[in-house]
Order: structure tokens, then C-alpha cells, then sequence
């Protein structure tokens, strides 16, 4: 770290305490930029569970059943913008599910 711009925001110490003052500064708009990386591994996450869960039961039927229930229970909103799915979305979307599902079931 730079000692002339913690001295230029009065810091005299430069220990521990300048650090937490730059990363939080710094951080949210690092990890605001992050936040896409870690919810599509969380996707990710969630289609190989798919893929398990279907090869363990031998019939998707059952999983894609329990998928459009939680849907209709939870209101969830199968039209959102791609740019909000990305940023806020920590799960697939119930019909891109269903899709796989297909897929692995045949």
C-alpha cells in the first residue's frame, strides 16, 4: 500500500486499520463485479444436481413436477430480463430446468 495516500487521508499509523478503510472503499465495487461469477457457479451447481437427481430417480417426471410447484407456490418470475437473472438469480430459471431435465431423461 501507498504510505502518501493513507498520510493524505490522515492516517499516521499504518497498520491493520488503513487496509480495512481501503477495502472498504474498494470492495463493493469489486465485488459488485463478482456477484455474477459466484451466482453462475450457483447455477451451475444446480443443473449437475438436476442431472443427478434424474439419473438417481431413473424419471425426471417426478423432479419437474416438484419444480412447477415450487414455482407456482413461490410466484417466481419466468420472464425476467437476462441482465437481472444474471445479476440477482441464484437458481435457473424453472423452464430452462425443465428443458435439461428433458435432455438428460431421453
Amino acid at each position: 500500500m501507498d504510505k502518501p495516500f493513507f498520510s493524505a487521508m490522515g492516517f499516521t499509523n499504518f497498520g491493520f486499520h488503513p487496509l480495512v478503510v481501503f477495502l472498504m472503499f474498494y470492495a463493493g465495487p469489486v465485488w459488485y463485479f463478482l456477484i455474477p461469477l459466484f451466482l453462475w457457479w450457483s447455477r451451475k451447481q444446480e443443473y449437475e444436481a438436476d442431472h443427478w437427481a434424474v439419473k438417481m430417480l431413473g424419471n425426471g417426471g417426478h423432479l419437474k413436477n416438484a419444480l412447477r410447484k415450487l414455482s407456482d407456490n413461490n410466484l417466481s418470475d419466468p420472464e425476467a430480463h437476462p441482465l437481472y437473472r444474471i445479476f440477482h438469480f441464484t437458481h435457473p430459471q424453472v423452464f430452462e430446468r425443465l428443458k435439461r431435465i428433458d435432455e438428460v431423461d431421453n
